[in-house]
């Protein structure tokens, strides 16, 4: 998000004017980019419904295509060792003395879009320090500290929060990726900047 900052057409204005109007330059760039940030964070696709039905539907037209990796989804969420999954225990009947099966066992999403958490968690940071202004979009890793793993970098990853962290592979074939849209945005992002800066810094020039 910072590298908005870096544009030319920015580098040449701080050349040209903002060195003489500094204090107005900054603040205008301060609303600037939270006006791109909100920009960028607007083309989050929304997230896919998240449900067994989805994971593993009739046709089997999902990344679970054979008993092998289907024995291995399972394996996980039993295991607790799938990040969003827990396992729910099948549940009986008692009738006559006779045990009767109500529900099977199966695993069940917890978190993220079930209740909407990933959404909730999108954040904005903007800073305006002595020269320049940074801007920073992502996730709140208090509210969904899971994120990287869902939406994040392909294999291997990046560093997060002091973690290598990627996409995991049950996510990688129906979820967007947050750095590609973000990066494949960029460039209207700095037109939303542009435009905001140049209106503030008017307005508060000729004030």
């Amino acid at each position: 998000m910072s590298d908005i900052l870096d544009k030319s057409q920015f580098e040449k204005f701080a050349d040209e004017l903002a060195n003489q109007y500094p204090s107005l330059a900054l603040v205008s760039a301060t609303k600037a980019m939270t006006d791109a940030a909100d920009y960028l964070l607007s083309q989050i696709p929304e997230y896919p419904q998240e449900t067994l039905g989805r994971i593993m539907p009739p046709d089997g037209v999902t990344w679970l295509k054979t008993p092998q990796q289907r024995a291995w989804f399972f394996a996980a969420v039993q295991a607790n060792e799938l990040p969003g999954w827990k396992w729910v225990e099948a549940e009986y009947d008692i009738e006559n003395g006779k045990k009767f099966l109500r529900k099977h066992a199966h695993p069940e999403k917890v978190g993220g879009a079930r209740k909407g958490n990933l959404g909730r968690a999108q954040t904005r940071q903007v800073t305006m320090e002595e020269n320049s202004v940074i801007g920073k979009v992502g996730f709140d890793p208090a509210i969904a500290p899971y994120a990287p793993w869902v939406v994040g970098p392909s294999y291997p990853g990046e560093e997060i929060g002091g973690e290598t962290m990627y996409q995991a592979q049950i996510h990688a074939d129906r979820w967007w990726q947050f750095g590609s849209i973000i990066g494949g945005e960029i460039d209207n992002g700095w037109k939303v900047f542009e435009e905001t800066f140049w209106s503030e810094f008017s307005k508060r020039i000729n004030a």
